[in-house]
């Protein structure tokens, strides 16, 4: 079976998610759109499988979501709380009494970035992971082309490679990478 924007024959070998439908029983892509996948909708149809490139069971692929979901919430979350923590650090600055405030002050404001923008990191990478699971590009490495196992997925959602792949690439960089 052919999808929309895949490539002929892609979807060979692969195992099986719902195909949205409309109440005609055509193909229906705003049934099952990364709005849909974040608000939970579930296609009415969820028990009947079709071929569309993903190598993950629907039940596999909806536990993944609602954990990237959760996820997300907690990010966005911690995101704004620590811009504000890092903001209300630099408003300090005018009222520091001596070089050692400052330095606190700069020290403090630059931790609560680093670990702001390392959030923003994961939640792109968590939007990613639901964007590919969206285009049924998900769990197949981005290097080789093989199916990453389940196990992988649930303990790093966000991974592009399988396990010899991202190994591969940490080596070939000299360090370990942040695209899993």
């Amino acid at each position: 079976m052919s999808v929309p924007g895949d490539s002929a024959g892609a979807d060979v070998g692969r195992a099986r998610m719902a195909l949205p439908r409309d109440p005609a029983g055509g193909f229906d892509p705003t049934r099952l759109t990364g709005v849909n996948a974040l608000a939970g909708v579930l296609p009415e149809n969820a028990g009947n499988s079709q071929e569309i490139g993903m190598s993950l069971s629907e039940q596999q692929v909806v536990g993944l979501l609602t954990g990237m979901r959760e996820r997300l919430a907690v990010l966005e979350e911690e995101i704004g709380r620590k811009l504000g923590d890092s903001a209300d650090d630099l408003s300090m600055l005018d009222r520091v009494g001596d070089s050692g405030d400052f330095s606190n002050a700069i020290a403090s404001s630059e931790v609560d970035l680093s670990e702001a923008l390392r959030d923003i990191e994961e939640w792109r990478g968590l939007r990613g992971a639901m964007r590919r699971i969206d285009e049924g590009r998900y769990g197949f490495c981005v290097d080789c082309g093989v199916e990453i196992p389940f196990a992988r997925l649930q303990a790093q959602p966000v991974a592009l490679r399988c396990v010899d792949c991202q190994s591969r690439a940490e080596r070939s960089s000299g360090a370990h990478s942040s695209t899993m």
